[in-house]
């Protein structure tokens, strides 16, 4: 995500609407803009001191582990004559939050943040760089690119523990190198905020924090930063906004027209009934008409950038741009993913959904897999031994997303050796990293035996005491209800088994593995909203474990080269066809120019739908890429063999199996 100074600027954000600057029009106000994005990790005081700035308590702020901001909030204020925009983001490190919802954030960030911001400020506390702030650094480049250092300020909260001592004399006797360096490679720009100041102090704070940013612009060629994930999003909110804003501009236009001709009429009586022979009465009277039309088109000024600002927010706002700025710059994002180290390396793009089905021999799990997955993929047969000899992972695309369903082997089939079981509980750890979002017990429907209460046990000796929070019940042969209602049924059931539903939240279903298409389907849909809406009671997790973490990062590093070999050649391969593309614009711009308008914005949109086209077919092939690492990865032997070896403790639970 390399940056780029943008267009230079008088003064940051100077351009109104209608002046010629591409990065600037569509902006929702007049007067000058200085755009502030605070980053910094969970906890370090970014909401507090987005509040200090804004002069008022705008954006939630307490203590807590958790980001309180969880959404990506602009917020306003007028500072001397300028617009003070302050972009405040969700914790970067907050582990809550799930990899789709980290880039969606991103991606609104770049939405009310553009064209781009004229300062990145990294909020921490004082006397505080954890790992935890060196990545926060890392993970700012990863969003803004390299050249995001050249935009950035340190910003100390806590400045009251300095006991009114110097900040640059503390941060010289501060011990620790990588700080000092990592101010160094920011200009040396830095700051301290007590966010708990009375007024005078907190607008001297914000006073020397606008000087550093100023300072910093006129240092960066009087431009913000911007790079081209932000033009791409400037584009679009100029494309949604295009239209409105026209008419917009024709009413001010109509207005202000109509307005000058009633000043040239009232000026033009005036003259008829007091001529020469009253200059003065006159003259004070036209001044009196045009301080009345300077009011006047004032106010239809500021009626209009008040429908621009209107606008713009309600732009903002759209969550298709989000969406369009993830898809075009989903490339990007592949740094990002590396941030979660339970989502690093999955193979696909889409939302994945992964189903460990567990139970005991006969009762139906490759069955009840083929009905999940639409089709016959698992062998599947009444048997008293597992025809499922290995774990096995299959996936079916619904409704935009990957369905992927685990099938294991028989928990109870004694005919198979310890040794055999062992090797496939590491076999299903692997296949279901990062972890399963459910874990369906499946049984068969009026039999709940001794050896069903003992699959239980056996389940949470692979997948932890925990493992209920994402336990779903789930009877075959729904058709001996013969219609009758599961819940009704269950009544009646065995006091164990009841006693055992319950503590999985109440959460089951019945399948009937015979059924048609239609009826399959939607045993299917039922099974998927009850899966979400646990997932969403689990806030919005899958389940992990220390194996599954293990399991994950063993995955990481066995494909990391080869991942990143094949995400050269994607940039490589991006970065060729958009500039074939910028040629032909080029080239097409020199063929019309501005004579045949209309053609060239066709031919130009028939290039943009080429350029979209082909960036997607590279980005589909770079996730093919991605899947069949990860298959390779899956069906390593000594990744499976380290998981063993490693949970050594976690595997003497499993050998009481066979005693």
């Amino acid at each position: 995500m390399g940056g780029k100074p943008s267009s230079p600027e008088s003064d940051p954000g100077k351009q109104t609407e209608g002046e010629t600057d591409p990065q600037a029009a569509g902006q929702s106000t007049g007067k000058p803009e200085l755009r502030i994005v605070l980053a910094g990790k969970t906890g370090a005081g970014k909401s507090a001191t987005g509040n200090s700035i804004l002069g008022e308590r705008v954006f939630e702020s307490k203590i807590a582990s958790q980001s309180v901001t969880e959404k990506c909030a602009k917020k306003k204020r007028n500072w001397k004559g300028r617009d003070l925009a302050v972009i405040d983001t969700p914790g970067l490190f907050d582990t809550k939050v799930p990899l789709l919802e980290t880039m969606q954030e991103i991606g609104r960030c770049v939405v009310v943040s553009a064209p781009g911001p004229h300062a990145i400020v990294l909020v921490m506390q004082l006397g505080r760089f954890t790992e935890e702030e060196k990545k926060t650094v890392e993970r700012i480049q990863d969003i803004f690119g390299k050249d995001a250092a050249k935009y950035m300020i340190l910003l100390f909260t806590r400045k009251e523990d300095l006991d009114g001592k110097d900040l640059h004399e503390h941060i010289k006797e501060f011990n620790d190198k990588d700080l000092k360096k990592l101010i160094n490679k920011c200009g040396n720009r830095y700051c301290a905020f007590n966010n708990r100041a009375n007024d005078k102090e907190r607008e001297a704070q914000v006073s020397e924090l606008i000087a550093m940013i100023d300072k910093m612009v006129r240092q960066n060629g009087d431009s913000h930063y911007t790079n081209a994930m932000y033009e791409y999003a400037q584009k679009k909110l100029q494309e949604n906004t295009e239209t409105l804003r026209e008419l917009c501009e024709e009413e001010m236009e109509k207005n202000q027209k109509k307005i000058k001709s009633d000043y040239d009429y009232e000026c033009k009586r005036l003259e008829e009934e007091l001529g020469p022979h009253d200059e003065i009465s006159l003259k004070e009277k036209k001044e009196a008409l045009q301080q009345k039309l300077d009011n006047d088109l004032e106010e239809i000024n500021n009626c209009y950038q008040e429908q621009l600002r209107e606008l713009r927010e309600r732009a903002e706002k759209n969550v298709s741009i989000i969406e369009a700025i993830l898809k075009h710059f989903y490339f990007l994002f592949a740094n990002i993913k590396l941030w979660d180290p339970q989502a690093a390396g999955q193979s696909t793009g889409k939302p994945e959904l992964r189903i460990v089905l567990a139970g005991k021999t006969g009762v139906g799990k490759s069955a009840t897999g083929n009905s999940i997955l639409g089709e016959r993929v698992f062998e599947s047969k009444i048997a008293s031994q597992s025809v499922t000899e290995k774990c096995v992972k299959k996936k079916r695309d619904w409704k935009g997303r990957d369905i992927a369903v685990i099938d294991t082997p028989g928990l109870f089939d004694t005919k198979v050796s310890l040794k055999e079981t062992m090797r496939e509980i590491g076999r299903c750890v692997v296949v279901s990293a990062p972890g399963p979002h459910a874990i369906i017990l499946v049984m068969q429907l009026d039999r709940f035996t001794e050896e069903e209460k003992k699959t239980v046990e056996r389940i949470q000796d692979i997948f932890g005491k925990d493992a209920v929070k994402y336990m779903i019940f789930l009877f075959t042969r729904k058709e001996n209800l013969d219609g009758g209602d599961l819940q009704e049924y269950l009544k009646e059931s065995d006091k164990d088994l009841k006693k055992l539903i319950n503590k999985c939240g109440n959460r089951c279903c019945a399948f009937n593995n015979r059924a048609n298409n239609e009826e399959r389907e939607a045993q299917v849909s039922e099974l998927i909203a009850m899966i979400d809406e646990m997932v969403q009671q689990n806030g919005d997790s899958h389940y992990t474990n220390a194996m599954y973490d293990y399991a994950q990062r063993k995955l990481q590093k066995n494909t990391k080269t080869l991942r990143e070999l094949c995400e050269e050649e994607m940039v490589k391969k991006q970065k060729k066809i958009k500039s074939v593309y910028d040629d032909e614009c080029e080239k097409l711009e020199e063929e019309l120019g501005p004579r045949d308008e209309i053609a060239l914005k066709e031919k130009k949109e028939a290039l943009q739908q080429k350029l979209d086209k082909d960036l997607e077919e590279i980005n589909n092939q770079y996730q093919e890429q991605l899947r069949e690492l990860m298959e390779r990865a899956e069906k390593n032997v000594s990744i499976r063999e380290a998981i063993l070896k490693k949970f050594a403790s976690v595997f003497d639970s499993i050998k009481s199996w066979h005693d």
